[in-house]
């Protein structure tokens, strides 16, 4: 009897935690379809992270074939080491320089609500651009 009670109580467990999935499923898909009004400073914002977010990673690939190519190209170890150290923490600097550039061109607008933000992914969406077109061309 003992055995039986078991089974039905992890049986409902089981249902329970099945039932909670896809309810975080839906709330989920369901905020994912929410849409900003044209114009606003949530669905423009929304297009420059996606910009941005695009860049980025072009970039941060660039930067791996950058590493990449002189590793594989360099003659001197300790020119080689200099210069792997130098594309890397210019890298890491340039990364925090943006951020703070951008944080700084949204504060400076002057603009209310959430705009400020949205004006700071513009740059952050501008500045990634510029950087992927740096890493690629000569």
């Amino acid at each position: 009897m003992r055995s039986i009670d078991n089974r039905i109580r992890l049986m409902l467990l089981r249902a329970a935690c099945c039932i909670t999935l896809l309810l975080l499923s839906i709330c989920t898909a369901a905020e994912e379809r929410r849409k900003w009004p044209e114009g606003s400073a949530m669905a423009t914002g929304s297009e420059y992270k996606k910009n941005r977010d695009y860049f980025s990673d072009l970039v941060e690939k660039k930067q791996i074939e950058l590493i990449t190519l002189v590793k594989a190209n360099s003659t001197h170890k300790i020119g080689g080491e200099r210069l792997l150290k130098g594309l890397t923490s210019l890298h890491e600097a340039w990364k925090d320089y943006y951020q703070n550039e951008c944080e700084l061109i949204g504060a400076l607008s002057g603009a209310g609500g959430s705009w400020p933000s949205t004006y700071a992914l513009r740059c952050e969406a501008i500045l990634m651009h510029r950087r992927f077109l740096t890493l690629t061309n000569p």
